[in-house]
């Protein structure tokens, strides 16, 4: 007993880096792996998206989403603020990076701990951040970063920044699941549609979502355009 307490100290480890400790203990972050866990991956991301539409500062109104039945990637875009451009490396890998928290009146977003969209990357083969956004200093500009397992690729190690000549605003991501940690998925494009005519009473009277399914066989697309016109009604 004297040799395990005096080497006790060798056994305390520390996961130096959030997105590792979500690829060890993924459940912990997003309920369980497989169809259940995916979804709610889906979800952390899309309502990052709806929360631009019920800030009455942001001008975003509108999300549209996009799902591949054949690697149950997804891509969801909005036209919101965007994310700036110098800080998308921080806001989706490091841990309560978030602005929920400092509430204003009129704002009412879904998360609160900065930590959802974060798990989602470490728990991607690919995550793709475009920011199409404004700046006093730089004008209109748009900032891309790619990430695998929750860290910038090597050629991402500072974002790519460009101009934006068409002045667009919002956030696009992409990201597909790494089954070595997510396991079987067998989400159908009908299941994130369902999902999202849940959640679009909930949202602002107004808003909108364009959902678009690709379904497995490669050729039918499903498409559909969602409005909030009666609320919960």
């Amino acid at each position: 007993m004297l040799k395990n307490i005096s080497s006790y100290d060798d056994k305390i480890k520390t996961i130096e880096l959030f997105v590792d400790s979500v690829r060890k203990n993924p459940g912990e972050y997003l309920s369980s792996t497989g169809d259940e866990g995916w979804m709610n991956c889906i979800r952390e991301v899309v309502q990052n998206g709806t929360d631009e539409i019920q800030r009455s500062i942001s001008p975003c109104d509108a999300v549209w989403v996009e799902y591949f039945e054949n690697d149950h990637s997804c891509i969801v875009r909005d036209n919101g603020r965007g994310i700036p451009v110098n800080d998308i490396i921080r806001v989706f890998s490091r841990e309560h990076t978030s602005t929920n928290y400092d509430k204003e009146k009129g704002n009412y977003p879904s998360g609160l701990h900065g930590v959802g969209a974060k798990c989602v990357n470490a728990v991607s083969t690919l995550f793709s951040v475009t920011s199409y956004t404004y700046n006093t200093k730089d004008g209109f500009v748009t900032g891309h970063v790619e990430f695998s397992e929750g860290k910038p690729l090597p050629k991402f190690k500072k974002p790519v920044i460009s101009k934006n000549p068409k002045q667009l605003h919002g956030t696009e991501i992409r990201f597909i699941p790494d089954t070595s940690i997510m396991g079987k998925i067998t989400i159908s494009s009908q299941d994130v549609l369902m999902f999202l005519e849940n959640l679009i009473p909930l949202l602002n009277i107004g808003a909108k979502i364009e959902f678009t399914g690709h379904l497995k066989n490669g050729k039918t697309v499903i498409h559909k355009s969602l409005c909030n016109e009666d609320g919960v009604l």
